[in-house]
């Protein structure tokens, strides 16, 4: 594991999402630069991937790729908004899908913009997925339901990017999830915990037998297949049941995490408000290394919970490891 230590630099907590935010009001211009035309496919840009090579960015919003039943017994469709350089010819780009966090009551795809408008300037592209939330009383039996729903959302988008490739531009080995918060946890879970003896370990047979009645792993959200392998998971400040669900031969991993977050424990607590002890992020990467599994962890010291808002280097890090992973 290559192991990075970032302070926390002394900077507004809009900062970083004002950034982006701004972003959206630019007029979409030109490319910042171009190599001559290849003779098959459109022309290659010099540094994609690795820099921002992209004066803006464009969205598409509200793209439906599934529906589910939640626990209330509400039928939601599920969309997701599109991110991608403005005036882009790539066919076979890489692609991010982004989880919002919100404890999985609350939060909009929206929060996207806090990373979208970085990486589709670098010239990825980023969907950011709605998922079905907590819609009766929070307690542990729900929570632990919730990552179950999440999980198989996120699993029918990454399958809806896989049906719908070619009309998407983006390239079916190099599919990277992750979130934030809630966000991550759907990510991990997605990523890392793909047997039923891992499910009891965390949530008992009840758990299992919810897991079972809708759908197993891949659950029943829309696009019927498989949704693995991906290519790679990316955690800010998320958590496992047990770091031990983390496996060699399992997707790459990349995390972010505050030493002094209060939501989401480093090691290991209570998930908030949850009544669930979960593993955070130095447990998991930990396992990851005596494993052997390609990973990375941005500890920000004496970060709390939004500590990624003012880790002004961390996307800029995080591209560099997706880069390096890209298939």
């Amino acid at each position: 594991m290559i192991y990075f230590k970032a302070p926390i630099p002394h900077t507004s907590p809009l900062t970083w999402t004002l950034r982006f935010a701004l972003t959206i009001l630019l007029i979409p211009g030109l490319l910042s630069c171009s190599s001559d035309d290849a003779e098959d496919g459109p022309p290659l840009i010099e540094g994609r991937y690795e820099r921002e090579v992209f004066e803006t960015f464009e969205v598409t919003n509200n793209i439906s790729y599934g529906s589910g039943i939640t626990q209330g017994g509400e039928t939601q469709t599920l969309t997701l908004d599109l991110y991608e350089p403005f005036g882009d010819e790539a066919t076979d780009r890489p692609i991010l899908i982004y989880v919002h966090s919100g404890g999985f009551t609350s939060g909009s795809k929206a929060e996207a913009l806090l990373l979208a408008p970085f990486f589709a300037q670098s010239g990825y592209v980023v969907a950011s997925i709605a998922y079905r939330l907590i819609d009766i009383e929070r307690t542990s039996e729900a929570a632990t339901r919730a990552v179950i729903d999440a999980s198989h959302d996120l699993r029918a988008a990454i399958r809806y990017v896989k049906a719908n490739s070619t009309s998407l531009g983006v390239d079916t080995l190099n599919i990277f999830i992750g979130g934030f918060s809630a966000g991550a946890f759907t990510a991990l879970q997605t990523g890392y915990v793909n047997d039923l003896e891992e499910i009891l370990a965390y949530g008992g047979e009840d758990l299992v037998t919810y897991l079972e009645a809708n759908g197993g792993f891949e659950g029943s959200s829309g696009n019927a297949g498989t949704s693995m392998p991906i290519a790679g998971v990316f955690n800010i400040a998320g958590a496992l049941g047990l770091a031990e669900f983390v496996e060699a031969g399992e997707p790459p991993l990349f995390s972010i995490h505050g030493t002094a977050d209060e939501v989401v424990p480093f090691n290991s607590c209570y998930g908030d408000g949850t009544g669930v002890i979960v593993e955070g992020s130095n447990l998991i990467h930990q396992v990851a290394d005596q494993v052997g599994l390609t990973n990375e962890l941005i500890v920000i010291e004496g970060g709390t919970h939004t500590a990624i808002i003012d880790c002004e280097e961390c996307p800029a890090l995080l591209r560099d490891f997706i880069f390096a992973n890209l298939q």
